[in-house]
C-alpha cells in the first residue's frame, strides 16, 4: 500500500485513513498529470525559408536584410561553386505583399569561403537600393528576362536594442540529439549573460522538438526553418556559413553583441564575473573594435568525472553536467586564429566566418583576447595532449547552473523527457 496508514477501530467497521507522504522535488515532478507531448515546431510568422532563384538549381536564397545607411540590401543563400555564369543578378523590390514589383536594381553575387570542395557554397548577394523608401519584400533573378521565382520579406534593423547577447548556434540536425547537453549549454550560457538564441533547424529528435518549443514559448529561442533544398553532402556542414551570417544580420539593432558558438563550447570569463562585465572592459580599452576573438582549449569528455571537494556532485552526476564534471583540460591552448570563437557587434560585421570575422566595416578591427581574460572550453570525445591541467573554473557558477537545469527539465512533461 502506498503512503502511511493509520487504523481506527469501531464496533461496526474499520476505517483506514491515508496520510499523503511528503514528496521530494523529483517525486513531485513525476506525480504531475501527464500532458500530451508537443509534436510540431513553432515557426515565426512570415518565417524565412529556402527558395529557388532559377530552374537549373544553380542558386537558392533564404533571407534578405536592408542596410539603409549603406543604401543596399544583403541576401543570404547558396550558389553552385564551379558555375562559370555571370556573378550579376537583378533584384526586384515590392511595396506590399501582394503587389507586383515596383523597381528593379542590379545585384552582385559573392561566393563566401569555407565551402570545402562541396557542390554548393554560401553566397551573399548585394542589391543596390538608392532611395529612402521602406520596401516590404525583394526577389532575385539571374537577369531582367527571368520572372521571379522567389520573394523574401525584407528585414530592417531594429530601432532599439532589446538584449545584450544573441547566440548563433550551429545548424540543428538529428545528430545533435542529446537533450540534457543542450539544456546544460543554454542554461550555462544564460548564467554568463546570454539573452537569446537563434537556431536554424534542419532536423531533430522528438524530445529535442519538445524542448525547443518550450524555449520558444518563453521567448528565449528564435527557430528558423532551414530545410535545405539540396542534399546535406552537397554543402559543407549543413550550410552553416549562410546560417551564421543570417543570424548576424538578423541581430542588427536588436542585440549589442552576437556570439557564434556550438553547444559543446562554453566561454568562461577568467578575469570577470560574466560576459557583460568583460565586454564593457574590452570595448572601453578598444573602442574601434568590431569584435573580439577568444582562444580555445579542449576538455576530454572520456576522462573520468572528478568530483573531489565538489559539493553538488550528486546533482551534477544525476543530470550528467559535463561542464561541471570534466575538470581536466589539455595542456595546450590553441593559437590565435585557430579554433577561436568571436563575440562581435553585428552592425560592424559584413561577413562572419566560423572562427573569425571575414570582413568588417572600415576603420574597425578584430581584437584577440588574452586567454587569462577568458577562455573557450570545448568539450570533446577525444583529445591529443598527453598531459592535463586541473581546471574547475566552471564550478564557481555551479549552483546557478544546476538550479537552472533542474528547473528547465522539470518544466517539460515527464513522459516526453526523462532524466
Amino acid at each position: 500500500m502506498n503512503g502511511i496508514s493509520e487504523t481506527r477501530t469501531t464496533t461496526k467497521q474499520t476505517v483506514v485513513k491515508k496520510v499523503k507522504p511528503k514528496l521530494d522535488k523529483e517525486q513531485q515532478r513525476k506525480s504531475v498529470p501527464e500532458k500530451p507531448c508537443a509534436r510540431n515546431l513553432t515557426w515565426p510568422e512570415n518565417s524565412d525559408r529556402w527558395q529557388i532563384v532559377d530552374n537549373m538549381n544553380n542558386s537558392f536564397v533564404f533571407s534578405a536584410f536592408a542596410e539603409p545607411d549603406e543604401h543596399r540590401v544583403k541576401i543570404m543563400g547558396l550558389h553552385r561553386v564551379n558555375l562559370k555564369s555571370s556573378k550579376r543578378c537583378i533584384c526586384w523590390f515590392y511595396k506590399e505583399a501582394n503587389e507586383p514589383e515596383n523597381i528593379q536594381t542590379n545585384g552582385t553575387i559573392d561566393l563566401l569561403t569555407d565551402h570545402h570542395g562541396t557542390t554548393y557554397g554560401a553566397m551573399m548577394i548585394t542589391c543596390d537600393l538608392n532611395d529612402n523608401e521602406v520596401w516590404h519584400a525583394v526577389s532575385v533573378t539571374p537577369s531582367i528576362k527571368h520572372k521571379p521565382l522567389n520573394r523574401m520579406i525584407l528585414h530592417y534593423p531594429a530601432k532599439a536594442v532589446q538584449r545584450n547577447f544573441t547566440l548563433c548556434l550551429s545548424v540543428m540536425h538529428s545528430r545533435l540529439g542529446n537533450v540534457l547537453k543542450f539544456v546544460e549549454a543554454v542554461e550555462f550560457d544564460k548564467v554568463l549573460g546570454a539573452n537569446h538564441f537563434i537556431i536554424h533547424h534542419l532536423s531533430s529528435s522528438q524530445p529535442m522538438k519538445i524542448l525547443l518549443n518550450d524555449y520558444i514559448k518563453t521567448g528565449e529561442v528564435t527557430l528558423l526553418n532551414y530545410n535545405l533544398p539540396i542534399g546535406t553532402k552537397d554543402v559543407h556542414y549543413f550550410g552553416q556559413i549562410a546560417a551564421v551570417n543570417d543570424c548576424v544580420y538578423r541581430s542588427r539593432g536588436v542585440s549589442r553583441y552576437v556570439f557564434v558558438v556550438d553547444i559543446d563550447e562554453i566561454l568562461i570569463p577568467y578575469a570577470f564575473n560574466d560576459w557583460m562585465e568583460m565586454m564593457d572592459n574590452l570595448t572601453s580599452a578598444e573602442p574601434k573594435a568590431s569584435s573580439f576573438s577568444f582562444r580555445t582549449t579542449f576538455f576530454d569528455t572520456t576522462m573520468p568525472d572528478d568530483t573531489r571537494r565538489y559539493r553538488q556532485k550528486d546533482l551534477a552526476t544525476r543530470y550528467k553536467l559535463t561542464t561541471l564534471l570534466k575538470v581536466w583540460r589539455e595542456n595546450y591552448i590553441f593559437e590565435r586564429n585557430v579554433r577561436c570563437k568571436v563575440i562581435g557587434k553585428p552592425e560592424l560585421i559584413d561577413v562572419m566566418a566560423i572562427h573569425t570575422v571575414a570582413n568588417q566595416k572600415r576603420a574597425h578591427k578584430l581584437i584577440p583576447v588574452n586567454y587569462t581574460t577568458a577562455l573557450l572550453h570545448h568539450y570533446r570525445l577525444k583529445n591529443s595532449s598527453p598531459t592535463r591541467i586541473y581546471n574547475d573554473k566552471t564550478r564557481q557558477y555551479s549552483s546557478r547552473v544546476v538550479d537552472r537545469v533542474i528547473k528547465r527539465v522539470n518544466s517539460i512533461p515527464t513522459p516526453c523527457i526523462r532524466v
